[in-house]
Formats: structure tokens, C-alpha cells, sequence
């Protein structure tokens, strides 16, 4: 099968306009309507090497306490494909692109922007500039999407959490966690685990919970309510922070089938199974007591079957002994979860995943609409008719009072025609 370059993208660097002359620069400036990456601007090379040099010459004494500065650093990119929604409008308005990816966003390692990119451009240059950028107060160190693409969270070094509807544009939430660590881990929990208010207006199910896990660096694990109506909600603190290096977590997985369920592998080997809702610990899973996990900073350790099954690799203690004859200084272990008895209650309880977002098309929403009104006619009428038996009572109520008024001014002009 050939491979056909549909986009390339490079990390732009923030370094002095490569114009040889002002009228250049400004010619090649960004018109200004969107925000852009910051690399085309009217500032020559030469005037930010002299803006350096007197810097470093004013503050000869503070800037030789700084560190390095580390040259030719490699950037990595992380990137998420997405769903069509009203940022990138581009396709949405084809039925044959309903539910396709049109776009993806890439965040390079070290930046603080989020780039996204539109896949549905038509042209020959297949380098494109990015069609909307994200900018962040600081460097951007993790970042995850849901299954339905609708909700994207960022994770920054200095321990904050942002999540965005993408679909919509709009920020969900915006988070310190209780932690001076960079965010290097986040993972979305499916809605079906977490409480959801009965929809009052309008009458079709809109899903209102939403919640990210978010891991740090310095071992602490936490789930961020990120629904609507929940950005005062508190983080929950699933792992506090640690001092020692070998109690921090490498991996954190959910189980597909009960993502209520996660299990985290610290650095020691320790493989822990956490309610993330409950928050508390639910069992260990061991290894034979000849074997250890395999280079625990990077397990070698996943789900199957939908949860089911649990697959790791161990390495024996001592490798001059056989675990079994002929095999060699590493096998694979597999557990049976269904045969734990602590997680009974959670395959019992096992629903359906549900979307994260509902964006229900104009039509459906008139007709749920009307609908709803026409059900309740019949209270309407009823309302209606006491409204009308209350508004008679109310008139003769007025009627006796002017009937009275009147007769007491009869009275006292026929006093008065007497005296």
C-alpha cells in the first residue's frame, strides 16, 4: 500500500524576522485577525541579538548564576486526530463527512501552544500553517482528547488543568491542582460512571458530568469534575504526593469495561488497582514470589478482552534459576479479573459508555420542542381554566366592593338632600 502525504508540520521557532529590510518584514507580517504562533513579526534578527547583549551586560552578576542554556534541543510532537465541530467547521456541513476526523491538533514538547490543523485544505503545497492556535500561560506537558473527541484537557508544567469544548469553543473548566508538579499524565472517565442530572430543559438527554484524571510528576494522582455546572468542584485526591522516588506511579490504566476502576504500577513494582470514584484501594496484583515486574519505570503490562484479562511481564530474581524448564529469564503472567473477588460488584454494575457532549441538529430539537408542549396540553388547559375561575373570583370580588361604594354614596346624598 503507497503513502501519501496529506500534511507537514513543523515547529516554528520565535526568533528574529529573517527580512533584509523594514518594509519586507511588514510586508510578510500576520494581518492580526487571528492568533498566530508569534513567527511573523516586524522584529529583525539583529535588533533581539542587541536587545540580548545588553541584557546580558546590565545583569552580568545575576545571569551567571542561570543555568545553560541547552542548544540545538530536539522538539517531539504529540498529536490527537479530531472530529468535525464549530472551531473547524470545515465539512460539517457535508452528510458524507459526518462523524470522519477533519482535523488534528499538535502541541510541540516544550511549547505553549496547541496548533490545529484543518486535513480538508486542497492545494499542492502540502506545508500548511496551523488554522488556529492555543495559547497557554506556560509550557504544555500533557495532553489527552475523549473517545467522541468533543472535550480536549491540556496539563501545564506548573500543575494546571484546562479543558476546552472543542466542539463548541468553549473552556469547560480551568484548574490548579493541589500540587507545585508538571501534569504528565491525563485520561478522560466515561460519563457512565459518574452521576447525571435528570435533563429539566430541554426535553432531550444532555449529558452534564464529565471528569479527567490527571497524574503530576511528583507521584500525585487526581480526578477533575469538568461538567457542566461542576467547575466549583474540588480535585479529588486519588495519590498524594510522594518524597520517594520509588512509591511514584510510571502507568496508569483504566479498565475499559469498568473505568471506574484504574490501575497504577509505582516504581518499585507494585501493580494497584484504585476506585478513582471511592477513592481507595481495591488489590494488589503480585507476581510469583520468583519473579519481579520487568523494568517497572516502563512496564511491560496491558488489558484484554475488554478488561478481562490482564497480561505482564516478570523477570526472575535470580536468573541461574528456572521457573520452568526451558523457559528463559522472562515470562508472561496472565489474570483472570473476573476471578477477583473484590471487582464482583463492578462487573455487576457494568452500563453502557455514554457521549460525552450531545449536539442535537436544529430539527430534532424543534420537534422534541413540540412534542413536549403538545404532552402537556392537558395541563396547560387545566392551568388555563383555574386561571380563569380565579380571575372570576377576583372580578366579583371588584364588583362588590364598587356595588358597596356606590351605595354608601347614595346614602350620603340622600342624607345630605334631607339636611
Amino acid at each position: 500500500m503507497a503513502s501519501v502525504g496529506v500534511l507537514k508540520m513543523l515547529h516554528v521557532h520565535n526568533t528574529g524576522s529573517s527580512a533584509k529590510s523594514a518594509y519586507d518584514a511588514y510586508k510578510a507580517v500576520d494581518m492580526g485577525d487571528v492568533i498566530g504562533t508569534g513567527g511573523n513579526h516586524v522584529l529583525l534578527a539583529e535588533h533581539l541579538n542587541q536587545r540580548k547583549t545588553v541584557f546580558n551586560v546590565v545583569h552580568e552578576q545575576q545571569v551567571r548564576h542561570l543555568p545553560q542554556e541547552e542548544e540545538d534541543v530536539s522538539r517531539t510532537p504529540t498529536f490527537h486526530f479530531l472530529l468535525g465541530g464549530q472551531m473547524l467547521p470545515a465539512g460539517l456541513d457535508n452528510l458524507a463527512q459526518a462523524g470522519q476526523v477533519n482535523s488534528l491538533c499538535v502541541r510541540w514538547s516544550g511549547s505553549n501552544n496547541l496548533a490545529l490543523y484543518s486535513l480538508l485544505k486542497t492545494g499542492k503545497d502540502i506545508e500548511h500553517k496551523p488554522d488556529l492556535v492555543w495559547p497557554n500561560t506556560c509550557t504544555i506537558t500533557a495532553s489527552a482528547v475523549s473517545s467522541d473527541t468533543s472535550l480536549v484537557a491540556l496539563g501545564l508544567v506548573d500543575g494546571s488543568l484546562t479543558v476546552w469544548d472543542k466542539y463548541l469553543g468553549l473552556q469547560r473548566c480551568v484548574k490548579k491542582l493541589k500540587t507545585q508538579a508538571s501534569v504528565t499524565y491525563l485520561s478522560f472517565l466515561n460519563p457512565a460512571v459518574l452521576p447525571n442530572k435528570p435533563p429539566s430543559h430541554p426535553p432531550y438527554d444532555t449529558p452534564t458530568s464529565a471528569a479527567v484524571m490527571a497524574g503530576c510528576s511528583d507521584g500525585a494522582l487526581f480526578v477533575v469534575r469538568c461538567g457542566h455546572g461542576e467547575e466549583d468542584m474540588e480535585p479529588v485526591t486519588i495519590l498524594d504526593s510522594s518524597s520517594t522516588d520509588t512509591e511514584r506511579f510510571t502507568t496508569v490504566q483504566v479498565i475499559p469495561a469498568i473505568p471506574q476502576v484504574v490501575l497504577c504500577v509505582r516504581r518499585n513494582g507494585q501493580m494497584l488497582m484504585y476506585d478513582v470514584l471511592k477513592n481507595h484501594v481495591l488489590c494488589e496484583i503480585g507476581l510469583p514470589s520468583t519473579h519481579y515486574l520487568s523494568s517497572p519505570w516502563e512496564p511491560c503490562c496491558t488489558f484484554g478482552a475488554d478488561g478481562q484479562m490482564f497480561y505482564a511481564k516478570g523477570s526472575l530474581l535470580d536468573a541461574g534459576e528456572e521457573y520452568v524448564p526451558g523457559s528463559g529469564s522472562s515470562s508472561m503472567f496472565v489474570y483472570q479479573l473476573r476471578s477477583f473477588p473484590t471487582l464482583d460488584s463492578y462487573w455487576r454494575r457494568q452500563s453502557e459508555p455514554r457521549p460525552f457532549i450531545t449536539h442535537v441538529p436544529v430539527n430534532k430539537r424543534c420537534d422534541a420542542l413540540l412534542r413536549d408542549r403538545l404532552s402537556r396540553q392537558k395541563d396547560r388547559i387545566a392551568r388555563m381554566q383555574e386561571r380563569w375561575n380565579d380571575l372570576r373570583a377576583e372580578i366579583d370580588v371588584v364588583q362588590r366592593f364598587r356595588d358597596a361604594g356606590q351605595t354608601r354614596q347614595r346614602v350620603k346624598v340622600a342624607f345630605a338632600s334631607r339636611s
